[in-house]
């Protein structure tokens, strides 16, 4: 009996401080600087080399150099996303890429903050509030 290959996306990050466009099959794709977003695995390695190349050149640097693959390795953070689907592949990667683009409106820390109660500087601030009414108040005899 034949296993099934899973689909896989991995999270492909544009690390550098310059938007980067891309063709795959004839569409034009965008990651602006410093986004990630999540895509399948044969595009991030399609993109990835592409944007390795880019930065090697800037640098005048040859891609066999160990430089490419360094950027390369950029390239990947977070965990790969499986499904044993395209169709549910495309719905996990949907909903992971909206917390990938959640923010936490106090702090604008970007990542996957669900809630604002989940924000470490709203929590601090909280935790110090709980003893401002303290430190105000005089010592009664």
């Amino acid at each position: 009996m034949k296993k099934e290959k899973k689909s896989v996306a991995v999270l492909f990050t544009n690390w550098t401080n310059d938007d980067f466009t891309h063709k795959w099959d004839s569409v034009e794709y965008t990651f602006k600087a410093g986004q990630s977003t999540y895509i399948q695995d044969y595009l991030a390695r399609h993109f990835s080399n592409h944007l390795a190349q880019r930065e090697c050149n800037k640098r005048k640097k040859p891609f066999t150099d160990l430089l490419f693959q360094e950027f390369v390795d950029k390239c990947y953070a977070g965990q790969a996303i499986e499904a044993e689907t395209p169709e549910k592949l495309a719905v996990r990667v949907e909903r992971a890429n909206v917390d990938e683009k959640r923010f936490c409106e106090f702090c604008d820390a970007k990542g996957p903050i669900k809630h604002k109660n989940d924000c470490p500087t709203l929590k601090k601030n909280k935790e110090e509030d709980n003893f401002e009414g303290l430190k105000n108040e005089t010592p009664q005899q």
